[in-house]
């Protein structure tokens, strides 16, 4: 067993075999060395448990954990507990991380200990895949870069790229981590760790490539449905203590969302 790493990298893996080699080499071309991969086989039906037990005889930072059909929300928490490092990396097996990516997000949380979570920019892939919403929203994301700027539009839309995020392991020990529920587990993740007063920011640089596809589980599950962002979005905005201040609230808009 190699000595305890700096970073842990939490990546649940379903039916991935396709994208699951190069997300791999990826990982394994990262230019800070002291990292663990801990990968959750979510009883997938493909060639993802063969690829990864592959890569892991080969490299032993890389550890496969398969407790059988769980759950996404169950294989990242199992994930989170496992981990090992006091720093976690989220990471899905159909996306790229950029070589400096967990270097980078590191050194910044090293730098900042007031900062619990840092995300990163990204960049979306396969261009011929990329429609336009997608397109805006992924820039819009892209500018909102600062803590103050993530506190301030976190109630627009989320703010973070999950696969980009780097944080604390002690939030998952404090919070426990991802619930399962009708909603989209990241997104309600950052809202509760916003009204607790977590401090989340997010790096210029670009670090990952995100993958965009129709088969992605934001495209088919409806925990990711507008309904079901909306639905998060009011519950937390209902409490948020800036809203309880007893000052006059102004409802300005238009629409459904209104």
């Amino acid at each position: 067993m190699p000595g305890i790493p700096l970073v842990s990298i939490v990546m649940p893996v379903r039916n991935a075999a396709s994208t699951l080699g190069e997300c791999l080499q990826s990982i394994l071309a990262q230019t800070l060395a002291e990292w663990e991969l801990i990968a959750v086989d979510d009883d997938s039906g493909d060639d993802s448990p063969n690829l990864l037990q592959e890569t892991a005889r080969s490299d032993s930072r890389i550890r496969v954990l398969s407790p059988g059909r769980v759950g996404l929300i169950a294989a990242i928490n199992l994930g989170n507990e496992s981990a090992r490092a006091d720093l976690i990396a989220r990471m899905d097996s159909d996306d790229i991380m950029f070589p400096e990516r967990l270097q980078k997000q590191f050194d910044y949380l090293c730098e900042h200990p007031d900062i619990a979570l840092v995300a990163s920019r990204v960049e979306l892939f396969p261009e011929e895949q990329i429609q336009s919403g997608y397109r805006e929203y992924v820039r819009w994301q892209n500018n909102c870069l600062t803590q103050q700027q993530i506190a301030d539009h976190i109630y627009l839309e989320s703010p973070l790229a999950n696969p980009s995020v780097m944080f604390r392991k002690q939030l998952f020990e404090r919070f426990g981590g991802y619930q399962d529920g009708p909603f989209p587990e990241d997104y309600e993740f950052y809202l509760r760790l916003q009204q607790s007063g977590v401090r989340m920011a997010k790096l210029p640089e670009t670090l990952l490539r995100w993958r965009d596809s129709e088969a992605r589980t934001t495209r088919t599950d409806p925990r990711y449905s507008r309904q079901a962002f909306d639905e998060i979005r009011a519950e937390y905005l209902a409490r948020d203590p800036r809203l309880h201040t007893g000052r006059p609230i102004v409802v300005w808009g238009a629409g459904r969302s209104t």
